[in-house]
């Protein structure tokens, strides 16, 4: 009689892990324009382009922004998961997300000037912003929770 290996068990995979991957390729893409050159190129044309006052400002104001706004949510935002809780701060920061998306799309959109444009397009990159930093820390955290140790 062969002696037999003992079966390891496997640990079924949460749901947070799956939710996670989906919210990081999501991220991803909508990254890929953010950092890429389509919104710099946007934002460059909106501020007048080559005729414009100083078009290059602009871009680093509008970028400026929505680095400061995750920088300055990302520390009260851990505290905040810390004291109530990983899961509630990732429910906002995924209602934060579908608002930010609604009103790029509107400033994409809806017709209006170009100085309109930019300052919604500034207000929408300042939302990525604040709830790209709700997000991100919870988030990880949350992932981390839900794997296996080891």
């Amino acid at each position: 009689m062969a002696a037999t290996e003992p079966q390891e068990e496997k640990t079924p995979v949460s749901r947070n892990v799956y939710l996670t991957i989906l919210l990081l390729f999501i991220w991803g893409l909508a990254d890929s324009i953010w950092t890429g050159t389509i919104l710099a190129a946007w934002l460059f044309n909106l501020a007048g382009g080559e005729k414009g006052k100083d078009p290059n400002t602009e871009v680093g104001f509008v970028e400026a922004a929505s680095g400061l706004a995750g920088v300055i949510t990302a520390l009260p935002i851990g505290y905040l998961a810390d004291k109530y809780g990983r899961s509630p701060l990732c429910k906002v920061g995924g209602v934060g997300f579908l608002f930010s998306t609604a009103l790029t799309a509107y400033v994409v959109l809806a017709p209006m000037d170009s100085n309109h444009q930019l300052v919604l397009l500034t207000l929408a990159m300042v939302c990525w912003g604040t709830f790209g930093g709700i997000l991100n820390g919870p988030a990880q955290a949350l992932f981390a929770d839900s794997i296996p140790k080891g």
